[in-house]
């Protein structure tokens, strides 16, 4: 699958800027291969990527043995079971899911944001307590289908006027890792028919430092 590419820290947020590299699973490990992607800005298999992180190999969301009559609803998918499964999904978000088998997720969002009419569903992620990101789950062509997936440090993904609405938090001087005090840098990414996008241009960088994010569309 292929896509296009952002990158998003404190000081730049411009889709098309050199950034992370997908990882094929048998090459380098997660962490060597994405300080080997900043090193040289090569791409493999693109995904749209914001900020840092490391990033798997890109695999499709593995279908429950369900009919395919019930794959259209997407009330029947089992969210940590497609989480774990689809390696587009920032490892961080993997990693809360495994350190916990009955906790990282909780009080899924089932609304409408891709516009058709039917539900799709928004997943917040925790790590001790703490929400570090949200993958939002489609149906598309009959199946359930990754819509978009977000990573951060006390971040949040929200639905407001029929968007989704990234809130990164910013660091002022001084502030501790737990604390941010400054005003959230607000993003909101409107459904194409396909994938998520920005819906306006990148705001301007905010004073202070923007905690890390990244955001991955198929």
């Amino acid at each position: 699958m292929t896509g296009s590419w952002e990158r998003r820290n404190e000081t730049d947020e411009v889709r098309g800027y050199s950034g992370a590299v997908v990882r094929r699973p048998q090459l380098l490990s997660g962490l060597t291969l994405a300080v080997a992607a900043l090193l040289t800005g090569c791409s493999i298999d693109p995904l749209r990527v914001e900020g840092r992180g490391v990033l798997t190999p890109t695999v499709t969301v593995a279908s429950p043995s369900l009919p395919a009559e019930a794959l259209r609803n997407i009330r029947n998918l089992d969210l940590r079971s497609a989480i774990l499964a689809d390696s587009r999904i920032p490892a961080p978000l993997h990693q809360a899911l495994d350190a916990c088998a009955r906790c990282g997720i909780d009080d899924p969002i089932y609304i409408d944001v891709t516009h058709d009419d039917i539900d799709d569903v928004l997943v917040p992620v925790y790590s001790a307590q703490e929400q570090i990101g949200a993958v939002v789950f489609t149906v598309l062509d009959a199946k359930p289908t990754l819509a978009i997936a977000v990573y951060g440090p006390q971040i949040s993904l929200d639905v407001a006027e029929g968007d989704l609405l990234l809130a990164t938090p910013v660091f002022l001087a001084g502030d501790p890792p737990c604390c941010p005090a400054g005003s959230p840098v607000e993003r909101s990414y409107r459904w194409t028919g396909r994938t998520f996008v920005p819906r306006d241009p990148a705001p301007p960088s905010p004073p202070g430092r923007l905690g890390e994010t990244v955001v991955v569309t198929p």
